[in-house]
């Protein structure tokens, strides 16, 4: 491995069993439990393949990203990086003292402070008593979280979380830096203090990889990345050229943001012409994050006089029906001539949805229910999110109290 060399896979493979064995010693004592109550064979179990043969270097002081849709590899690139896991086939080398950030409050004891969590993490690290005694003003002045540093930090929000564990690993004085989408949970202005602190840390030459599904983050701080598929890589590059690649339309399940009609078809009394999924600002876009407007612009064509189409929206995830909304309320539908064009955008004032990958199909109908056109293959878009305020789809603001 050449000097300036600070991480390499050569022909890295890490096969998982469904449901069973992680590679992590306290999950898998339940796993280990299971096997020898049931007595089961464990060259039946099921397996899938995270990674599949992936080679890359990263040298030192280098900036990278590690995209692609979920199930891609990416978080357990991470794992293999920071010693968590190790690879089932294929050589890792990492030269460096590692800092991660890959699972959010990862290393953190809810039932101690906030001030007890730093000690017990700088001690983790191998850092001396009076070592962290002279980071701690620093680590506290950084995360904002003087007013709960004694608090325990299972009374944490999720933002919170995020500011106490990014503050002690980015004081350690790490080789490496490792982060896994952990910004999404932030607010804007610590994320930006965030973005400010790993710009220092690239000028002193520490190596830094992100995990992230936020294309303008990653364009903002990594000049490369690496672009993962269904456990293989499929490029490595410019991270512009990545984010080409990926929403190139090419992979199944992540496609562009835009659709357009192929093929005028004039035997359907309305043809959908054109779809653009957009974000606040009214750009096109694929990335969003809970909370976030959207807009849908959607074009069409009429090949029949007198019709009065209803333009209708569906939000698809895993194959569950999340949510559907159509123009048949609407005060502004008007009855069309064979020949004319019409064009709608439909806002959505907020996507109250969890982390995850949804579709959306947009069609035309005489009546609700009656499709006219639709784009059957729709426009993926993925939402990141590692908040802790819920589980599964729908995200809905909450609050819970003790009742005396």
């Amino acid at each position: 491995m050449n000097n300036d060399t600070a991480i390499r896979f050569d022909g890295i493979s890490k096969q998982f069993f469904l449901g069973e064995i992680s590679g992590n010693m306290r999950e898998n004592i339940g796993f280990f439990l299971k096997k020898a109550i049931r007595a089961e064979i464990v060259d039946h179990r099921q397996s899938i393949w995270a990674l599949k043969d992936v080679s890359f270097e990263i040298k030192k002081g280098d900036c990278v990203g590690i995209i692609g849709p979920n199930g891609s590899g990416k978080t357990t690139a991470l794992k293999l990086i920071s010693r968590i896991s190790s690879p089932t086939s294929g050589n890792v080398f990492v030269k460096g003292k590692i800092s991660a950030l890959i699972e959010l409050g990862a290393g953190l004891h809810p039932e101690l402070t906030g001030r007890e969590n730093v000690y017990m993490a700088g001690a983790i690290q191998g850092l001396k008593r009076k070592e962290i005694d002279n980071k701690f003003d620093e680590i506290v002045d950084f995360s904002g979280l003087e007013e709960f540093i004694d608090t325990p930090i299972k009374r944490y929000s999720s933002g919170m979380y995020l500011r106490l564990g990014f503050s002690v690993v980015a004081a350690l004085e790490p080789d490496i830096l490792l982060v896994d989408e952990i910004l999404a949970v932030g607010d804007s202005k610590f994320k930006e203090k965030c973005i400010l602190k790993i710009h220092d840390f690239i000028k002193k030459g520490v190596t830094f990889v992100v995990v992230s599904h936020d294309k303008e983050t990653i364009q903002r701080i990594c000049p490369k990345s690496i672009f993962l598929y269904k456990g293989k890589k499929i490029f490595e590059g410019e991270t512009s050229k990545a984010f080409d690649e990926y929403l190139s339309g090419k992979y199944p399940g992540f496609t562009s943001h835009v659709l357009q009609s192929s093929d005028s078809d004039k035997s359907k009394a309305v043809e959908i012409t054109n779809v653009e999924l957009l974000n606040k600002q009214q750009s096109p876009n694929c990335y969003f994050k809970p909370g976030d407007e959207a807009y849908v612009l959607i074009e069409y064509k009429v090949n029949e006089d007198d019709l009065m189409p209803i333009i209708y929206s569906r939000i698809f995830s895993e194959g569950l029906f999340i949510n559907y909304c159509d123009t048949s309320f609407t005060a502004n539908r008007r009855a069309y001539k064979k020949g004319m064009t019409g064009k709608m955008m439909l806002h959505y004032k907020s996507l109250n949805l969890l982390e995850g990958d949804y579709i959306v199909y947009v069609g035309a109908a005489r009546v609700v229910g009656a499709v006219i056109d639709e784009f059957q293959k729709g426009i993926p878009f993925h939402v990141g999110s590692t908040m802790r305020e819920g589980r599964y789809k729908i995200y809905f603001p909450y609050e819970w109290q003790t009742v005396q």
